[in-house]
């Protein structure tokens, strides 16, 4: 038997449009478990950094070279702002949380799920790909992670509506673990 690590945030008020939306820090599996979960679910994906790429036709490490990470964050709120979708898994972006009116907009258009993954395991996942994540580099990679989760980790926990502890766990047990949230909110495998 799995022990699984997720729990429950109290207070949970289920959104009407009942999308999923995955948030967390870079290299935690959003894009590939969303991906997974919406082909299990028969459900669309959406991943807010790809959707901001190709509307901007720039890379986001393009952007943040060319018009620095302001930029990069108001284009973010703006997309978040204007996305009106319903039964979608979405996968955000790392720093999607630092907007006070991004982590409001979460919550109104579906239930959030933080991947909570430790600095040392996403060292281990981020340090294969550098080149696409534009607020790291190999020389200061793990300080880096460091700084950006003890900044972000109290708005994840306060965006979330259900955290999964994704350290100890493969890809298929966070995967069975997001599939028993799914259906507490009453989400049903495809025929």
């Amino acid at each position: 038997m799995v022990f699984l690590k997720y729990q429950k945030i109290p207070n949970m008020i289920l959104p009407m449009n009942n999308n999923i939306i995955l948030i967390g820090m870079m290299g935690s599996g959003k894009s590939t478990l969303g991906k997974e979960l919406s082909r299990m679910y028969n459900l669309n994906f959406i991943d807010t950094d790809e959707a901001i790429e190709e509307k901007a036709c720039l890379s986001i490490a393009e952007i943040f070279k060319i018009h620095g990470e302001k930029y990069f964050r108001n284009l973010e709120e703006a997309y978040l702002d204007q996305l009106d979708v319903k039964n979608h898994i979405i996968s955000s972006g790392g720093g999607i949380i630092l907007s006070a009116d991004n982590r409001k907009r979460l919550k109104v258009i579906g239930h959030v799920v933080y991947l909570k993954t430790s600095v040392d395991v996403l060292y281990k996942r981020l340090n294969k790909d550098l080149k696409s994540r534009p607020l790291l580099d190999q020389a200061s990679l793990k300080d880096k992670l460091n700084t950006l989760i003890m900044a972000r980790q109290e708005l994840y926990e306060n965006t979330a509506d259900d955290i999964v502890n994704t350290d100890e766990m493969t890809e298929k047990e966070v995967i069975y673990a997001l599939k028993k949230i799914l259906k507490k909110i009453g989400y049903k495998l495809k025929p």
